[in-house]
C-alpha cells in the first residue's frame, strides 16, 4: 500500500558534528508533494530551518569544497564531471548558488577559463582573491544577478523550501543557449533500503533521478544529459516549454512505504546488531545517519563504542546523540577493536578495503549497519 506520509517521530538536528555532545529533537515527517518526496513539517519550522544557513555560527553538514580532504575530494570529483559534460568555459558568465566556499568558483576560473563567476550563498564568509570572481551573501532570489551561460548548483537544491519559483528563477537568468549543472543526493537507494542516513533536517527534498527530471520539465529546464552513482545525481539541462500536467505521486507514494517498512526491519536489525557484536566495537561513519541510528536506539552512553571517521573535520568533536569523540580512521587504537561497523553505507566496500590495508583488520570482523553492502544492493 503507497503511502503520502510517515512520521518518524523526533529526530536529531544534524548540523554536523558538534563541540560538545547533546541533541536537539524536532519532528520529522516525509510526505509526496508534486511528485517529490518531501519533508512535510509547517512552513514556520521549515523557515526556521532554512534561516540558519544566513547566521554568522552556521556549520556546514557536509565539508564543502575548500574545508577539508573529503570536501575537496568531493569538489574535485563535481569539478572532473563537469569539464567533462561541458568543456571549456572560455569567455563564459556563471553563476554558483549556494557555493559554501570560493573553492569551486576559483577553479572554473583559472581551469576552464570561465570569464566571470558569481558565488551566491548566505553562508559564504571567504572575500575573492580574483577580480573574475563576485559574492552575492544572500538567498537565490533575493538578488539580482547578472545573466549566465551557466548557472553552478552543488548540492543546493535539496536545500530549498520552494522548488519551483527557484528553479523558474534560474531558468530566467539563463542566457539563450545557457545550461544549468545540477548536483543532488539520488536518495533512491536510501528510501528503497530503509536508510534512516537520508534523514536531514536541512534536506527538504529527497529525489531519485526520475523525480529530479520531473521536477526540472515542470519547470522549463529539459535535461539534456545526467547519470547516478555513489549516491549522487548529476544532470545538465537547458531552458525550455514548461511540460504540462500534474505530476505523478503514486510511484514517490509507493517508494516512500516501503522506506517505512525496511527503516522498521533495519532499525530492529541495528538493535541486535550492536547488542552482540563482540566488544570493544568500533562505528566507522559520524554522519547523520550514525547520529540519527544512535537517537532512536538510546545509545547515548555506551562506554564499550568508539567512533571513527575519516573525515580530519570531525575528529575531536561529537556526534548529538553519543558522549564520546570521535577519533580519527588513522588512530592506532582502532587495532584493538574486536568488532566494526560501517554506518556509511555509500562507501562500505572502500572503508572495509582500507580498514584491511591501515589496521590489518578482516573482513569476517566488519559488518555494515544496513543489509546491503553498499549502494545498488538492495
Amino acid at each position: 500500500m503507497a503511502a503520502e506520509r510517515l512520521d518518524l517521530g523526533l529526530l536529531p538536528l544534524w548540523r554536523g558534528p558538534q563541540e560538545r555532545p547533546g541533541a536537539t529533537p524536532l519532528p520529522f515527517v516525509l510526505g509526496v508533494e508534486a511528485g517529490v518526496v518531501r519533508l512535510a513539517l509547517p512552513p514556520a519550522e521549515l523557515a526556521r530551518i532554512t534561516a540558519a544557513y544566513a547566521g554568522d555560527g552556521y556549520g556546514f553538514i557536509t565539508s564543502p569544497p575548500g574545508s577539508s580532504s573529503w570536501g575537496d575530494r568531493l569538489g574535485e570529483w563535481y569539478l572532473e564531471v563537469l569539464a567533462r559534460r561541458l568543456g571549456s568555459l572560455a569567455g563564459q558568465r556563471v553563476v554558483e548558488i549556494g557555493s559554501g566556499t570560493l573553492y569551486v568558483a576559483e577553479r572554473l576560473v583559472e581551469r576552464l577559463g570561465a570569464a566571470r563567476v558569481t558565488a551566491c550563498d548566505p553562508a559564504l564568509r571567504q572575500t575573492p582573491r580574483s577580480p573574475a570572481i563576485a559574492v552575492e551573501r544572500a538567498y537565490f532570489g533575493t538578488v539580482d544577478l547578472p545573466p549566465a551561460d551557466l548557472v553552478v548548483s552543488l548540492n543546493t537544491l535539496e536545500h530549498v523550501p520552494d522548488l519551483g519559483p527557484h528553479l523558474r528563477a534560474i531558468r530566467r537568468l539563463l542566457r539563450p543557449g545557457g545550461r544549468l549543472f545540477l548536483v543532488v543526493p539520488d536518495c533512491s537507494r536510501g528510501l528503497a533500503a530503509g536508510d534512516v542516513g537520508i534523514c536531514v533536517h536541512e534536506h527538504l527534498s529527497y529525489f531519485t533521478p526520475d523525480s529530479l527530471l520531473a521536477t526540472l520539465a515542470a519547470n522549463g529546464l529539459e535535461t539534456t544529459w545526467h547519470d547516478s552513482r555513489e549516491d549522487t545525481i548529476f544532470a545538465v539541462a537547458r531552458p525550455a516549454k514548461p511540460v504540462a500536467g500534474r505530476p505523478d505521486d503514486r510511484r514517490p507514494a509507493a517508494l516512500l512505504a516501503r522506506f517505512g517498512r525496511a527503516l522498521a526491519a533495519n532499525l530492529a536489525r541495528a538493535r541486535q546488531l550492536l547488542q552482540t557484536l563482540e566488544r570493544p566495537l568500533a562505528c566507522h561513519g559520524c554522519s547523520v545517519h550514525l547520529s540519527n541510528l544512535f537517537g532512536l536506539l538510546g545509545l547515548e552512553h555506551d562506554p564499550s563504542i568508539t567512533l571513527f571517521d575519516g573525515d580530519e573535520r570531525k575528529v575531536g568533536r561529537y556526534l548529538p546523540t553519543f558522549d564520546r569523540p570521535i577519533r580519527s580512521a588513522r588512530d592506532p587504537s582502532y587495532r584493538r577493536m574486536a568488532s566494526v561497523v560501517v554506518a556509511a553505507m555509500t562507501y562500505y566496500r572502500e572503508i572495509a578495503e582500507g580498514l584491511g590495508r591501515e589496521h590489518g583488520i578482516p573482513p569476517a570482523r566488519i559488518h555494515p549497519i544496513l543489509p546491503s553492502g553498499g549502494p545498488g544492493d538492495d
